[in-house]
């Protein structure tokens, strides 16, 4: 009968097994690649992480419905008094694990803790959440590719025969992060894997840049010695004193002490004396390596659109026009917000869910887990944004119970729904009194 478990490599695509499963790391260190990875990962966890209670408050919650969102609160609390035990914030985490990005999937080892003192004394919580290297660990998945944990690379014998379930470690014990999961690999794939052949191709053209501003960068000289020069002349060492050997002076032809007078002259801008007669110049390069500019240029803008699918946010822009800015800036927002759901998902359900399963219970996890918050309307669009709010608001097109989206939306505070509730009550009332007593006021009097 065939295995069911299998362990699967360390590479995760072609481009890893042929050049070793550290080429991301390598292409990471490239100026354009690294920095873009990184505007990518700090423009979607810019606004913050910050749980939010399960069940939003509505101002027509029944009695029943009004405890069990006082529940879910109860439950948001105690996950932010738990998260503050955390070694490292929440936006550290996360944003090592949106690596993933570029290295296909983090994996980070939970560890958990009791503390002796603060408001969760005695409670179990996580201590730390580890980021592990790609090297140590390999997933252990079924036929059908569901993962049931991770073998320590020790264990790995480099073909995906069966394994020894008694030394796979458990996927509870981990947070996992995948990007770009295909047909269910949990090694997901590298967003850098597009821009390998461009990043390859800069790789080899840079040396002959180099060369080539080592040769034209600086104009070259040119001499001829004077026609009435003698057939030799005493001989120049790599200081410009006359070469000596067994107390005599040596003897060159005119043309090579003259080669090797304006070498040292050139190396080492020293003074130069020459004969009279002599003649020298220098040739200045017709080029200003412009076309390897552009070559460099147009591979890294290749490489921020395989990775953000657009240059103009991270590079200036050419002869764009406005529609072109707007264009471009719509596209890096759909990234943000993708990313942003992403990691959401991953924190609330390895992180936030084990949290609330130890202390409320299996039944209360899975109704209670707080949601995670990051998205928030982007700072360009806040003005239009909150106009079109006060428009819908003023026709009356929304109402209270959808307020709590419309802050979370616009990244505003949380309001107290209880206290609108009762000033708005108190407002009714108090129209209601005047209302009242103006009739009262202006009833005619009775013959």
């Amino acid at each position: 009968m065939a295995a069911t478990e299998m362990a699967l490599p360390t590479y995760i695509d072609g481009t890893e097994q042929r050049f070793g499963i550290d080429i991301y790391e390598r292409m990471m260190r490239d100026p354009v690649i690294g920095p873009t990875v990184d505007v990518r990962i700090d423009g979607a966890l810019d606004p913050g992480i910050r749980p939010l209670p399960a069940i939003p408050p509505r101002p027509d919650m029944t009695a029943a419905e009004a405890k069990d969102q006082q529940k879910a609160v109860e439950v948001c609390q105690f996950v932010c008094h738990a998260v503050s035990y955390l070694e490292v914030s929440l936006e550290e985490f996360a944003r090592e694990m949106m690596l993933a990005i570029s290295f296909g999937a983090q994996v980070a080892e939970k560890v958990a803790m009791v503390p002796a003192t603060g408001p969760l004394a005695g409670e179990m919580v996580l201590g730390s959440v580890r980021v592990k290297p790609r090297k140590t660990l390999v997933p252990v998945v079924t036929a059908s590719m569901s993962v049931l944990g991770y073998l320590k690379a020790d264990y790995y014998s480099g073909s995906t025969a069966a394994v020894d379930m008694k030394r796979v470690i458990p996927r509870e014990k981990f947070a996992v992060l995948t990007y770009g999961r295909r047909c269910g690999d949990p090694r997901g794939m590298s967003v850098l894997e597009r821009a390998y052949n461009t990043w390859w191709i800069k790789t080899k053209l840079w040396p002959e840049f180099f060369k080539y501003m080592m040769r034209f960068g600086t104009p070259s000289l040119w001499a001829t010695a004077p026609e009435e020069a003698m057939s030799e002349v005493p001989d120049i060492d790599e200081t410009g004193a006359p070469m000596m050997r067994n107390g005599m002076v040596v003897k060159a032809s005119p043309v090579k002490v003259l080669r090797k007078a304006l070498e040292l002259f050139f190396q080492n801008g020293s003074i130069l004396a020459m004969e009279g007669g002599s003649k020298i110049g220098t040739i200045e390069s017709s080029g200003d390596g412009r076309a390897y500019q552009a070559g460099i240029d147009i591979l890294d803008r290749e490489m921020v659109r395989a990775i953000r699918g657009e240059t103009r946010t991270t590079m200036e822009s050419r002869y764009g026009s406005k529609a072109d800015s707007g264009t471009a800036q719509d596209l890096s927002d759909v990234t943000e917000r993708r990313d942003q759901r992403w990691v959401s998902e991953m924190i609330r359900r390895d992180i936030f869910f084990p949290l609330v399963l130890w202390k409320f219970g299996e039944d209360a996890a899975r109704r209670y887990t707080p949601r995670v918050q990051i998205s928030r309307v982007a700072k360009t669009d806040f003005a239009k944004a909150a106009a079109g709010v006060a428009q819908l608001y003023g026709v009356g097109y929304l109402d209270d119970g959808q307020l709590p989206g419309v802050d979370e939306m616009l990244d505003l505070p949380e309001r107290d729904m209880k206290a609108r509730e009762a000033r708005r009550i108190a407002e009714i009332e108090a129209q209601r009194v005047e209302a009242s007593n103006n009739q009262r006021a202006y009833q005619p009097l009775s013959g």
